[in-house]
């Protein structure tokens, strides 16, 4: 059994980085297929000699025989595959540190004029959290801005839905094979996507979610998007590790504000003090992606569709020029509540602020 998804299934499995090996491989005998067929010492040209370890993989016929068994599991479960030199292969992805050689996924690959945010935060969120990051996805997605998340609960799980709620495309990097639902609680977002978006991996079909996997997936989830939106993050989130691999590849970092008071927004409110774009609506990532011009004040029809009756009702005091503290003593809402409302319709795009940070209706 020969194929070109075989070749390159083992080439994953001769060490790392594959990419470099590849290239090697290909300067010494012309092709993969070519290195692929090499059985004895006398075939193995002088270069590879001086490799010790690639020259003793290159003819171990195990490792052929395991990346047999892997294409079977890939052919058995209907699994798609790209690698690093076709068309398909998501330019952004292919041009960071250590691209994955060989990607297996289910669902379409975006075409060449999607442009994608990756969105991040932690597992462990405030109702805050999921509401901000469904807001912002589910808007972002409207304006035909692809989403990149983890498809971990919390945070990365409202992004996605947000997204597929607003009929958008969105990607789940997973941290195991593109098989393995993880976590279960999920699956239905696993289908989800798996219909509508794209389920993603570099660990091939069969492969359990361990640990170590989940921080080198993430250099994948930063080097899809054009930019990173972090939602809501404590200091020592795994979210920050995606922050490190997206600053090093020279994207835009965008950070939800949140309660300096609570520990699951301390990463996102550092992130804003060490330079990050402040993000207060999604129409913030809009324009720092360079997706739409500056914002409109305005009160046109139909803006507040959408919102619940408290929010409508505040939206539509401020647009009448009402002060924020005269708004309590006539919707009988309390400052807590009020300040609540305002910075989730914020999120939403509904609210803007001006030079004086004065809040106005935007769309």
């Amino acid at each position: 059994m020969y194929s070109d998804n075989l070749v390159h299934i083992w080439i994953t499995l001769l060490g790392r980085p594959a990419n470099k090996i590849a290239s090697l491989l290909v300067e010494n005998y012309g092709s993969l297929r070519e290195a692929y067929l090499v059985k004895s010492y006398t075939d193995v040209t002088c270069e590879i000699r001086n490799n010790r370890l690639l020259c003793q993989r290159l003819m171990d016929e195990s490792i052929k025989d395991r990346a047999a068994r892997i294409y079977e599991r890939v052919l058995e479960k209907g699994v798609k595959i790209t690698h690093v030199f076709r068309e398909d292969y998501p330019e952004d992805l292919k041009n960071i540190f250590d691209p994955p050689f060989v990607l297996y996924y289910y669902g379409k690959l975006p075409d060449k004029n999607t442009t994608l945010l990756s969105v991040v935060g932690s597992r462990k969120c405030s109702a805050y959290g999921r509401k901000v990051t469904y807001d912002m996805c589910f808007n972002i997605a409207k304006h035909g801005v692809g989403i990149v998340s983890g498809m971990a609960k919390g945070i990365d799980a409202r992004a996605h839905v947000g997204c597929l709620d607003a009929n958008g495309y969105t990607i789940a990097v997973l941290g195991g094979g593109p098989d393995n639902i993880y976590p279960l609680e999920n699956e239905v977002i696993y289908y989800r996507i798996k219909e509508n978006g794209l389920v993603l991996s570099e660990y091939p079909p069969g492969t359990m979610p361990l640990k170590h996997h989940f921080p080198a997936r993430n250099r994948i989830i930063a080097g899809l998007g054009k930019g990173l939106l972090v939602c809501e993050a404590g200091k020592k989130s795994g979210a920050m590790i995606t922050v490190n691999f997206a600053i090093n590849e020279g994207r835009d970092i965008f950070s939800v504000p949140g309660n300096i008071d609570s520990s699951y927004s301390e990463g996102c409110n550092s992130l804003i003090k060490a330079g990050a774009c402040i993000a207060t609506s999604f129409i913030d990532v809009l324009e720092g992606l360079n997706l739409i011009e500056g914002r409109k004040i305005a009160g046109t029809v139909g803006w507040l569709n959408g919102l619940d009756k408290e929010e409508a009702m505040v939206a539509d005091l401020i647009y009448k020029g009402v002060k924020i503290e005269d708004i309590c003593s006539k919707t009988g809402l309390d400052s807590a509540r009020v300040v609540a409302i305002t910075t989730i319709l914020e999120v939403k795009g509904i609210l803007g602020r001006d030079r004086h940070g004065n809040l106005h209706v935007v769309i």
